[in-house]
């Protein structure tokens, strides 16, 4: 004799075949979009147009350094890209403003990142302090990636080695 299988059994498997499908499309279009903002950034270096522009100002009379950069973040993705550049230091030399902000879909925006060195010879000089800066980008809300990196080598003194 055959046993009938329950109405709520039925249900269930067309449930799991939805959120199945409904998963497999998510990380279908956060991997799309993820490689949308990665191929932008990869034509952007690759065209000559450079996406990042830096400048360094020294001030002689105060001794004092401010290093801007304007990095141009194009999203070609299906999401909001949320990108922040912060830094911090062990001196109390260095200052830092976080720049930041969200780029819709489609849009591009320049996100402006400033890190002051109120006396640049003496923490040259004492040649123990590091800047280390943290470029943070995320696909709203999926997925986010931080990567480390060393701004020390921004600093130096016009004319100097």
């Amino acid at each position: 004799m055959k046993r009938r299988t329950p109405k709520g059994v039925w249900a269930l498997r067309g449930v799991t075949v939805a959120v199945a499908l409904v998963a497999l499309l998510v990380v279908g279009s956060v991997a799309y979009s993820a490689y949308e903002d990665y191929s932008a950034l990869r034509s952007g270096l690759a065209s000559g147009n450079r996406p990042i522009a830096g400048t360094a100002l020294y001030d002689q009379a105060t001794g004092a350094e401010t290093v801007s950069i304007n990095v141009t973040v194009s999203n070609r993705g299906l999401y909001p890209l949320n990108v922040t550049i912060s830094c911090s230091s062990s001196s109390p030399d260095v200052q830092c403003q976080t720049g930041g902000g969200v780029v819709p879909p489609g849009q591009q925006q320049v996100v402006r990142f400033e890190m002051t060195v109120s006396d640049v010879q003496q923490f040259l000089a004492s040649g123990n302090h590091q800047v280390n800066g943290t470029v943070d980008l995320a696909l709203e809300p999926f997925a986010e990636l931080s990567v480390g990196v060393n701004f020390t080598g921004l600093i130096q003194v016009p004319g100097g080695p």
